[in-house]
């Protein structure tokens, strides 16, 4: 029963005029007007407190005041008996109701750097498009199949948006490459070749004077690694080489085989797939590489979506 109060707790249950000295707990609790469910809650909790004779803190919502209170519960003890049991109510809706307009608050300024951080990454994009007309949008295809193939392994929303961003950063070092090199129509010399490598290095020193793009970095430095240890820049091999890198990898390739370009046209699907079939566990990693013949024989429609 309740034996005692102070006026606090009268004007916050609007029980003015109301005789609760000596009402049940459950009476009172349907006075209120408590869901049931809530009674039985409390209820519980009370019998916890006995039982255990230590002090139970919670929430709890009094969904008809609209009110949200942290609620402490003691057992009062004497000569080991408990004789009494002291509730004490702290309102703190107002607390929560500026706890959710700062979670809102702090959800618009991050969707305002994440708008700022994509128009940072496309004005680097076009930069290099700039510098190498002929793969002009082909860091957008290669992030989009990045994604296709995540998706379908079952990445997590943060690892396909790591995918999305690496794929339009992963050649992002070809700014560092000299023109002459990057537009020449014929076939490259060895010297050309070895300056072309150099790309994935200089990507990752570009990205790594800003915290934004560290979790990047493994993709756009190791995306020519190749599963048999025979890639560039590091020669790394198996799973070494970072998971995202070798998923980008694999859409960088298929980008570059079926992307007309000014040496040579583009190859016919069934090429294609032929070229990721045999160098599965060479070139490719072999699993990510099955995944995405899978998408290639069984879900065309969705490539033919992005490189429209």
């Amino acid at each position: 029963n309740i034996s005692d109060f102070n006026e606090t707790f009268i004007k916050t249950f609007n029980l003015a005029g109301k005789h609760i000295e000596n009402m049940q707990i459950e009476k009172f609790l349907k006075e209120i007007k408590t869901p049931a469910d809530d009674i039985n809650r409390l209820s519980e909790i009370i019998k916890k407190v006995k039982t255990e004779n230590k002090p139970i803190s919670f929430e709890h919502e009094f969904s008809n005041l609209h009110k949200t209170f942290e609620i402490e519960v003691t057992p009062i003890n004497f000569n080991e008996d408990i004789i009494g049991i002291l509730f004490l109510f702290k309102d703190v809706t107002q607390h929560i109701q500026d706890m959710n307009e700062l979670k809102e608050h702090r959800k618009l300024l991050t969707e305002k750097l994440e708008k700022t951080y994509v128009e940072v990454i496309q004005t680097i994009q076009h930069t290099v498009e700039a510098k190498d007309p002929y793969t002009r949008g082909h860091s957008k295809r290669v992030s989009e199949y990045s994604m296709l193939i995540g998706k379908k392994l079952g990445l997590s929303e943060d690892e396909i948006s790591l995918l999305r961003i690496g794929g339009l950063f992963h050649d992002v070092g070809k700014i560092g490459i000299p023109d002459i090199i990057l537009q020449k129509d014929g076939k490259l010399t060895d010297e050309e070749y070895e300056e072309i490598k150099k790309h994935p290095l200089i990507g990752a020193h570009i990205l790594s004077s800003s915290s934004i793009f560290e979790d990047i970095i493994p993709i756009v430095r190791f995306h020519h690694e190749r599963f048999d240890g025979k890639g560039y820049p590091d020669g790394l091999s198996g799973e070494d080489i970072p998971y995202l890198a070798r998923i980008t990898a694999i859409a960088d390739s298929f980008d570059a085989m079926s992307s007309k370009r000014i040496y040579r046209n583009s190859l016919p699907l069934e090429k294609v797939i032929q070229e990721i079939e045999n160098n599965k566990g060479t070139q490719f990693d072999p699993q990510i590489a099955d995944v995405f013949l899978g998408i290639l024989k069984n879900d065309y429609d969705k490539i033919k979506e992005i490189s429209k």
